[in-house]
């Protein structure tokens, strides 16, 4: 099961404990600042991303809502304490894949993550599937001569990797 986590928090003796434990099944990247994390999130195939809310707390929010304007199909798994409370539920509002509350059993933990990059890459599958299909569809309108609606099944396709498609216009060549 090879994929990329990506765990983002401060506190450097956690982040290394659980990147031990991840290190037999994923490779794992840490950073410490959010920011870095949009950045690789972005550039790299990042399949999930685990945010240290009780660190992080605004600025984790903020990652998950740039994330979730991103489109990507990185599943994110926050951590809190149950003192904040409201920033799990806001996580959670946002799309987080799940939400641990400290401390966790790391075979717990572990077993979160596999769950989550199972959904990752499911989705990624399923859209580059779409996509596939989308430009299956968009060849056969170019070979009967509709290459306008070629162009723009294919255009569209693009612009929806989310996988809502949109059909060609009516009476066009």
């Amino acid at each position: 099961m090879s994929g990329k986590v990506l765990l983002v928090g401060r506190d450097t003796p956690q982040m290394e404990l659980m990147r031990t434990r991840l290190d037999r099944e994923f490779e794992v990247l840490t950073l410490a600042e959010p920011e870095d994390a949009l950045a690789e999130a972005s550039q790299s195939d990042v399949d999930v991303m685990v945010l240290n809310i009780r660190e992080l707390m605004t600025e984790g929010i903020e990652v998950l809502r740039k994330l979730h304007s991103m489109d990507t199909s990185i599943e994110v798994i926050t951590l809190n304490i149950p003192s904040a409370l409201r920033f799990s539920i806001e996580s959670m509002k946002l799309g987080a894949f799940d939400d641990l509350t400290m401390p966790f059993d790391l075979d717990e933990f572990a077993h979160k993550i596999r769950k989550a990059f199972h959904k990752a890459r499911t989705g990624k599958k399923g859209a580059f599937r779409r996509r596939l299909e989308d430009l299956a569809v968009s060849v056969a309108f170019a070979e009967a001569g509709a290459f306008d609606n070629s162009v723009e099944i294919s255009h569209n396709s693009k612009k929806t990797s989310s996988g809502s498609r949109q059909g060609p216009k009516q009476g066009g060549s």
